[in-house]
Order: C-alpha cells, then structure tokens, then sequence
C-alpha cells in the first residue's frame, strides 16, 4: 500500500525503492551505519588540476578511522570529529547546459560513517585548493584535514551541486 501510494504520487519523479518495517526507537538520521554523497562542481578555467591528482590526494584518507574535526564548522571543538572515510573518488564529467552545450565539471563520490554536508564541502574545497598549491604532495591534504585546526581547512564550498545520495543501516554496499 506504500508503494503503491507513493509511485503514484508523481509517477516518474518520485519513487520508492524498497521499505522495512522498523521500531519506534529507530532515527533515519541517528542510527545509519554510513551516508553517501555526490557532489557536482563546476570547473574554472583557472583549475589546473585533475581527478587523478585529487584522487591521489583522497587516497591517504581512505580505511582509517581518523579525527576529521578540522573540518567541523559551527561543532563544539571538543566534538568527537572521528570518522571513517571508506571511499572517495573523483572523475572528470561533462554537465549538460540548456543551450545544448556541456559545462565541464568534477564528480566527488564520498562515502563515510558519519559526514556531514558541510564536512563534504569543506573537504572538497581544500582537496581543490591543495591540488592548485601542492598538487605533488600527496599527504597535503591528509596533514590538513586531521591536523583538527579549522585555519589548516578551505572555506566550504557552495552547496549547490552537493546531493545527499544514500544512507546505510548495515554493513556497506
């Protein structure tokens, strides 16, 4: 009856995948295992660098619970920051524009155990700025984002193009 109810809604735009009965107790936000975002960036001409180097960059992040409270914006310093990021990646893509044409952009898939959407942009921001300044350093970002000093981070990047794609409540897909 769910389902029904709601793929009729907006047949075509909304749609519901799958439901599970849960517990009263249970909180969509609190009681997820990890999330998943996209986040979609325009590129400027003035950006030099390329996925491989951002992925680069990402690698030393990945499988580790690590403090990433310098990423924090607006948290209590004494914030348990501590994260695991079990998968980033960055890929080169092409927008499409009303005109026809394509706007060429940068693709970041994030997946960790707790992030929030402002730890995502601030994230990919200093990503972006370490990969203008210091595209050969690979642990430049690792330094940055766990050195749990906010001043070490780039400002958030825009929200826009920054999507909130899954939640899990058990183990990663």
């Amino acid at each position: 009856m769910l389902e029904t109810t709601i793929n009729s809604a907006k047949p075509g735009e909304l749609r519901l995948c799958s439901a599970t009965p849960v517990s009263r107790s249970f909180h969509a936000t609190f009681s997820a295992c990890w999330r998943r975002y996209v986040y979609l960036l325009p590129l400027c001409s003035s950006d030099t660098f390329t996925a491989k180097q951002l992925n680069n960059l990402f690698a030393p992040l990945v499988g580790s619970s690590l403090d990433y409270s310098a990423l924090g914006r607006g948290l209590p310093r004494n914030n348990n920051g501590v994260t695991c990021m079990r998968y980033v990646r960055a890929s080169n893509v092409q927008l499409a524009q009303r005109d026809g044409g394509a706007l060429p952009a940068m693709r970041i898939d994030v997946l960790g155990d707790r992030f929030l959407r402002r730890q995502i942009r601030t994230l990919v921001a200093t990503a972006f700025f370490v990969a203008q300044t210091s595209p050969d350093d690979c642990q430049a970002l690792f330094n940055r984002v766990t050195s749990a000093e906010q001043e070490q981070t780039a400002p958030a990047a825009p929200a826009t193009g920054l999507c909130f794609a899954q939640a899990g409540y058990g183990e990663v897909l």
